[in-house]
This record gives structure tokens, sequence and C-alpha cells, in this order.
């Protein structure tokens, strides 16, 4: 048998438990059980769980597992010595480490995860990429094996560990068969994101929530304003504009949006042929698909990767701010990967980081942002908040909003240079001095939290430039 160890420690979240039922299940399809599970603690007996329920543990040893799997609690875990040295002697004789939630801060603390890939919870990847900088951090992903050591996303994302897992041990009908039995889908992808377009848009009215949710299970239709507004049993104005008000996009940009994130699904499951994922998902054509693509994802790596094949490249140049994070999830990675420079242009949001602007009146007439979407009345109060966030953080410590904005920036990577225009020696030498800058956690829990809450909202340019920008 595979011998399974669940590291647990006081404060766990029972949640991660949720594995448990994984190999329980796969033991139950099989003639004879394949997993032997074992609870484990530093010191063994009874170890009390975050909610109040004890579980009882047998005391860390020198038994050899299969896979180890450390479980994650509800904040950053403090690492004994004994746990370091017991984790060290897993991965030295275990096939497989694994860590769930903020379990890959035992990994890292014993120095496993050391130049590899790995996720954690997304309210604390910044955090376990400041506390093990040699850690190659991705938030935004549910789960990441990267050679023998596994990682995942907190909560329900170690049911999609133990799933990948048995996937691996006993094959894809057995997985599949488990996750029926657990009535949940087969699995998310690892490279999936933690978060969803539906969660993201935040619908408060019923009547919205209705239509998004139409949308998504009718995605080969056509799915006019004029067809989810009767849905909503809005007239299609009335629900343009409650629409907006509540999500921040217009109707076709949400769309778009789960039009999107349904094909990446299809594409990452890796069964699907091109026009399989265009006619499931409702674009007309591979050319729709790939501008959607390009709109909401960004330019994909892999044509950064062929680029570089043909020649060596120096800096890749793109708008990229608090105000515009496309190149984040993938291409920051790819160039890293490739030691390719990153010029960020537009640091500070045309100016809107900068606390310049209060209310749409303050830009001047003529000035080429009062088109820009973003700066319109109806998106202009909800950006906004991002900046008053930006400016209290400023305030608190002393610096102004434009360098705390390119500080932000400057923590994202090193090789991530912004180059802010300026026609002003005093806001050159202002620009020049966030290289002092330092952000702290709570700081940049603040910003991601505000975003993850509140998206910018707008595009970046009008349609016909965009059209024109992603051909």
């Amino acid at each position: 048998m595979l011998q399974l160890g669940i590291v647990v420690f006081p404060g766990f979240q029972l949640i991660s438990l949720a594995a448990v039922p994984v190999f329980e299940l796969a033991n139950a399809l099989q003639e004879t059980p394949i997993y032997d599970l074992r609870l484990i603690s530093e010191p063994g007996g009874a170890v009390r769980s975050s909610g109040g329920v004890s579980v009882q543990t047998e005391r860390l040893g020198q038994l050899r597992y299969d896979t180890i799997l450390v479980v994650g609690g509800a904040s950053r875990l403090s690492v004994s010595q004994a746990m370091i040295d017991f984790i060290k002697f897993a991965a030295s004789t275990s096939r497989r480490v694994t860590a769930t939630c903020t379990g890959a801060f035992v990994l890292a603390a014993a120095g496993l995860l050391d130049g590899k890939r790995a996720t954690t919870h997304w309210q604390y990847a910044v955090a376990l990429g400041q506390d093990y900088p040699r850690v190659r951090v991705e938030e935004d992903r549910i789960f990441i094996k990267d050679g023998a050591v596994w990682t995942s996303a907190g909560m329900t994302a170690v049911i999609d560990l133990a799933l990948a897992m048995v996937e691996e041990d006993l094959g894809r009908d057995i997985s599949k068969a488990v996750a029926r039995q657990l009535v949940v889908y087969h699995r998310r992808a690892g490279g999936q994101s933690q978060h969803s377009t539906l969660l993201e848009l935040e619908p408060k009215s019923d009547r919205v929530q209705s239509a998004l949710a139409f949308a998504k299970r009718h995605l080969r239709e056509n799915l006019s304003v004029e067809q989810l507004a009767d849905i909503a049993r809005l007239s299609p104005r009335q629900f343009s504009r409650i629409f907006r008000m509540e999500t921040g996009k217009s109707p076709a940009k949400a769309v778009e949006q789960l039009r999107v994130e349904a094909a990446r699904l299809m594409f990452e499951d890796g069964r699907h042929s091109v026009e399989d994922v265009v006619r499931e998902t409702g674009f007309a054509n591979r050319e729709r698909l790939r501008r959607a693509f390009l709109r909401t994802l960004g330019e994909p790596p892999q044509t950064i990767r062929r680029a570089a094949r043909v020649h060596p490249i120096a800096a890749l140049q793109s708008e990229f701010s608090l105000w515009t994070r496309d190149l984040e999830a993938t291409i920051l990675p790819a160039c890293e990967e490739l030691g390719i420079g990153v010029v960020a242009y537009s640091p500070l949001g045309r100016g809107f980081l900068t606390g310049a602007f209060s209310k749409p009146e303050d830009i001047a007439s003529g000035d080429y942002r009062r088109s820009s979407p973003r700066f319109s009345d109806e998106n202009f109060s909800r950006n906004l908040q991002l900046v008053e966030v930006v400016s209290q953080i400023a305030a608190e410590e002393g610096y102004t909003p434009a360098q705390v904005a390119l500080a932000w920036l400057l923590d994202c990577a090193p090789y991530v240079v912004p180059i802010p225009g300026t026609r002003s020696i005093k806001r050159l030498k202002e620009n020049a001095l966030s290289v002092m800058v330092r952000l702290g956690d709570a700081h940049l829990e603040r910003l991601y939290g505000l975003l993850r809450e509140r998206p910018v909202s707008g595009d970046r340019y009008t349609a016909a430039s965009m059209a024109a920008i992603d051909t």
C-alpha cells in the first residue's frame, strides 16, 4: 500500500481534510485498497482545528511515506525546526511532497520550493513571495506540480489536488469516478484561475445574476442585450444601465469574458480542437476567439517564446501598472524564464494614479483622456477607489501617490522598469525617489484586496483603438 501522511498542526482548517474522502473513494474502487492514510503532527495526540474540532494524530517519526500532504490554516504558519527536519527527511525518502493553502510556507521553510513554481491561497501569495523570494509564486493557480513537489490554493482546491494525485496514480477513469462519487467537477486544471468571472463581476441584484447565469449556460447562442434583458425582465436600456452600474462592464464585455473563461478551460483540458472550442463557446470563428483572448488575457507567452527563438529579446514594452495588470499571470513569468526585461509604460495610469483627478471635470476639455472609457462618468467613481487607497498608503508613510504606484511596479520583479512621463523636473525627481519606497505586506494586501473586490472598470482605450491594438 501507498503510505500517505497528512500533516496537521494546531489551528489547521478542517476543510483541508477534504482530501481524505478522495483517497477513501479511490480505495473503494480498487479490488485491494492502495492508500493507507495517517494523520500526523509534531507532538502527536489530539490536535484542535480552527473550527474547534479535534482529530487524533500520530507523532512525527522516521516512517517512510509515499506521499506527504501538509494542510493549511487560517493564518501563516510558524514552522519549528523539528517540522523542517521532518519535511527535509520526507523529501529525500518520499515520492511526492505536497501542501495545500498555507502549508506551502512549511515546504518553503524547508527549502523545498527554492527555484520552483508554487501557489497558495491568494490571500497569502504576496507574503509567500516576500518571505521566500527564491520561490516562483504564481498566486492565481488552483494547483501546481513542479517535479515531485505539489502545492495548491486554499479551501476546496485540496480536492482538485487530491484528484490530480489519484489520476497520476490510478489513471483518469478512476479519478473521474471518484469525482462523480463526490458530486464535483472531475477536477479543475492546475493552471486554472482561483477566481471566476462570475465572482469577479459581483452582480448584486437577482435580475443581473439571473441574466449572467443564463449567459453562462447558453454560450453557444448569440446572447444579445435584448435576450439577456428579457431574462432579467427589464427593457434593454434599463438592463444595460443597471448591468454596468453593478458590474462596471457592458453586457457584451461580460459575455465575452464568460466565453473566454469557458474557452480557456476547454483548451486546458487538452481534449478539444479549436473548432470545438469556437463552437461550444459561441465565438463565430477562430479570429474572433483570438482577438477576445488578446483583449482579455493579453499577449500569449507562446508569442514571446517563439520570437526569442528567432532573435534574443532584450526587453518587452507594454502598459503595466496597478491600473493595467494584464502581464502578471503569464507574461511576467515568461520574461523571467527567458531573461527579458519589461519596460512598463503608462505606469501611473495616464496620471490617474497620482491623485491629480477627483472628478471627471478635473480633466481639461480637449484632453485625450476625456474619451477614455476608464475616465468616463460611469467608471470614474469606481476607479477612484483604487486611487484613494494608494493615496491613503502614501499619506501614512510620507510618500506621494505616484511614488507608491511606482514602488508597487518595482516590487513586482527586479526586471520591471517603469518609464513615467513628465514635463516637470520636480515630478521627475519625485518619481526617481520611488526606488527608495518599500511597501509592507499590509499595504500590498490592501491594494490586492481592493483590486480583487473592485477590478478597474472600463477598457484602456475606446473600442476602435482597442481593435487596432489587438490586431
